[in-house]
C-alpha cells in the first residue's frame, strides 16, 4: 500500500484539485506497482523515476502549473500488505476494494496482483 500526503497552504487547492488529485495520484501510484513487478522496491524503500514522474506531473496538473515546483519533494513509504498500522490495526488494500473508489478493472489487477 502506497500512501500520498501532499502538504499545502490552506486554501491553495480548490475542491475539485483535490479531486483531481485524489484521481491522478492514486493512479500515478498504481500503474507502476500492479503493472509490472519490482522485486528490488520491496525491501522497504521505494524509488522508482516513473512513479516520481507521474506524482508530479500528476501535482502540476491539478495545480494548474506549467511545470512543477522545484520546492516540491516526493516521499516514499512501503507499507506492505498486512503489516501492523500506528493505531494497531492491520492495513490492507483489499478493505479498499469494496467501497468503489477503484474501478472493477483495477480491483481485479490488484486483486490478482496480492494473489501473485
Amino acid at each position: 500500500m502506497t500512501i500520498i500526503t501532499v502538504n499545502t497552504p490552506e486554501g491553495r487547492l480548490s475542491l475539485d484539485q483535490r479531486r483531481v488529485l485524489a484521481e491522478t495520484l492514486t493512479d500515478a501510484v498504481l500503474v507502476p506497482e500492479v503493472g509490472h513487478f519490482e522485486p528490488a522496491a520491496r525491501p522497504g524503500f521505494q524509488v522508482r523515476a516513473e512513479v516520481i514522474a507521474r506524482l508530479l506531473a500528476a501535482l502540476t496538473e491539478a495545480c494548474g502549473l506549467a511545470e512543477p515546483s522545484p520546492a516540491w519533494w516526493v516521499n516514499f513509504r512501503v507499507i506492505d500488505e498486512g503489516s501492523w498500522a500506528s493505531g494497531g490495526g492491520v492495513t490492507s488494500i483489499l478493505s479498499l476494494l469494496a467501497t468503489g473508489v477503484f474501478t472493477e478493472e483495477k480491483a481485479k489487477a490488484i486483486r490478482a496482483a496480492i494473489a501473485g
